[in-house]
């Protein structure tokens, strides 16, 4: 079964968006400078869609309860900024709040990578990440950019290293590798690490390898050889 989106939808994200129980769906549609909602109606079928605007060029979504009222919000990169669309509870939302960026702002995730229980948003962009912390009430504070990982759709949250704090992955676009992001805790980050590694180089000439008799051919011809050789043609001429 296919469901109507916008003009190139980038990314899709799933969600309880109305507190049905049931998943929704929501796209990020990049020149039609819109969202395409779809609540999900059961058994996996949708109603029809509604648009949203999140900004211009939106290219990825993700969700959270971002002012901490129960209700599932939006984060959505657009063209130089993310914008926070808080959820009405029935499917709905309340106009965009943008927060500016780095300019290019790609992929999107949400967590809590400080630890103080808000909802946190991290963004790839051609150069890093941004990393922008949650204050409570649905706005988020200026963002903090992390260089390294190359240009970036995916982004990625999660406890990678089993220390308790959440760490950052990216997927390189051009480099074809995932980029490390340590999380200490408390909102920053180490310099990324990427896998999988390049392979060392060694800067010392190949070695060469010197031919041995057995390695030879034709092998030599010894004395022992020769005079057998020659006793064998002598009996024959006789």
């Amino acid at each position: 079964m296919d469901y109507p989106t916008g003009n190139h939808p980038e990314s899709v994200l799933s969600a309880d968006l109305n507190g049905d129980g049931r998943p929704d769906l929501v796209t990020a549609d990049r020149f039609q400078y819109e969202l395409s909602v779809l609540l999900g109606t059961g058994g996996g079928a949708f109603g029809p869609v509604a648009k949203v605007y999140p900004g211009p060029e939106p290219t990825s979504a993700a969700t959270a309860d971002f002012n901490g009222d129960g209700r599932a919000d939006l984060a959505v990169t657009t063209q130089g900024e993310v914008s926070v669309l808080l959820g009405n509870g029935d499917g709905t939302f309340a106009p965009r709040v943008g927060h500016p960026v780095s300019g290019g702002a790609e992929g999107s995730a949400a967590g809590d990578v400080n630890g103080d229980g808000r909802a946190d948003v991290v963004i790839s962009r051609p150069e890093g990440v941004t990393v922008l912390l949650g204050n409570g009430d649905g706005t988020l504070a200026a963002g903090t950019d992390l260089p390294g990982g190359g240009y970036s759709r995916g982004v990625l949250l999660v406890d990678l290293d089993g220390d308790g704090a959440t760490d950052i992955a990216t997927a390189g676009f051009f480099t074809g590798t995932v980029s490390v992001h340590k999380g200490a805790g408390d909102g920053t980050f180490a310099a990324p690490a990427a896998y999988p590694r390049a392979p060392t180089r060694s800067t010392s000439p190949p070695a060469t390898s010197t031919p041995t008799a057995s390695s030879t051919w034709p092998p030599p011809t010894t004395a022992a050889a020769r005079s057998r050789s020659c006793a064998g043609r002598r009996t024959a001429r006789r």
